[in-house]
């Protein structure tokens, strides 16, 4: 073995067991708080949010060392053929280290993207991105990791946790999903009947005709609502913007949740949607006024969406 090679080989080993005595002193160190004054828990503490973050870290970066190395020897691509491709030997590597294909890629991914080394402009080695030490947990990763511009991203949930302490993974979450929003030229699916909602509907005009021969007052309502909802249940696969206007338009149906309830989907999503459709002129909304609200409403008024 070459000195380099035992050099490097000495360096890891030491390493290994610098971190195998961490969590070997783990019991001790929690053993020995009640002894310790408030200034050193508060110290210590600190110190194991710190190596909390590292762990993950040097996770993430194995993985992105592992997959590497798997994707050279298992040749280009993905594909599997007789096992040995790269997922093949993926799936064997999780299972040896106890965990799932999706951990390796998504850690990789977590590394390559916010921590590998970059060449700078002048030909030297820089991370990717500042150091982040205040976004403890990889999850604030994760979900930069899902929006189109993960950098920009990052940096964003980095500057809500500094000017505010208590924001949460959750948080983050909640401020990335309107991000990977789809476009809206998006195809939505038809709006189809399953067999017991055929059997149903065709068992429902029976009974409404029948309804209305009794009740003649009720005649002309009763087809009006079956005429509304065989538009609904004919719906085609369509682009999210087209929908969307064929429910306000046609349908008059013209504010946020009732617009969600009726695509099935995320009130945010449809917020961003209905947004979007503003920027472009295709829609304009406002604001309920004073008069019609009813006497003693309370919450906030009213947004209303109209076709531009």
């Amino acid at each position: 073995m070459s000195e380099n090679g035992l050099i490097q080989k000495d360096s890891a080993s030491s390493q290994i067991d610098w971190m195998y005595a961490i969590d070997g002193s783990a019991d001790q160190i929690v053993h020995s708080l009640p002894s310790r004054t408030d200034e050193e828990v508060s110290e210590i503490r600190n110190s194991a949010r710190a190596l909390g973050r590292a762990a993950w870290r040097i996770e993430a970066a194995c993985d992105a060392v592992i997959l590497d190395r798997v994707k050279l020897r298992g040749g280009r691509g993905q594909k599997d053929i007789e096992g040995v491709g790269v997922d093949a030997a993926v799936r064997q590597v999780a299972h040896d280290l106890n965990v799932t294909p999706r951990t390796i890629y998504q850690n990789a991914a977590i590394h390559k993207t916010f921590f590998a080394e970059q060449p700078g402009e002048d030909g030297t080695s820089e991370r990717a991105i500042s150091s982040f030490d205040h976004l403890e947990e990889k999850e604030f990763f994760k979900a930069a990791l899902r929006s189109p511009d993960p950098h920009e991203t990052i940096e964003l949930l980095a500057r809500k946790k500094a000017e505010d302490p208590n924001f949460s993974t959750r948080d983050a979450w909640q401020l990335v999903k309107p991000r990977h929003v789809p476009d809206l030229t998006a195809i939505l699916p038809a709006i189809t009947l399953d067999d017991d909602g055929q059997r149903i509907w065709s068992n429902i005009w029976d009974h409404v005709k029948a309804f209305a021969t009794k009740y003649p007052a009720t005649r002309q309502t009763l087809f009006d609502a079956l005429d509304e909802v065989k538009y609904i249940v004919e719906i085609p696969a369509q682009a999210v913007q087209e929908r969307i206007i064929n429910v306000i338009q046609n349908l008059g149906i013209n504010e946020l949740d009732p617009i969600a309830d009726f695509l099935r989907e995320d009130r945010e999503v449809v917020r961003v949607w209905l947004s979007r459709m503003i920027d472009d002129d295709v829609l304009t909304s406002r604001i309920q006024t004073m008069e019609e609200r009813v006497p003693g409403a309370r919450g906030p008024a009213r947004t209303y969406y109209d076709i531009a």
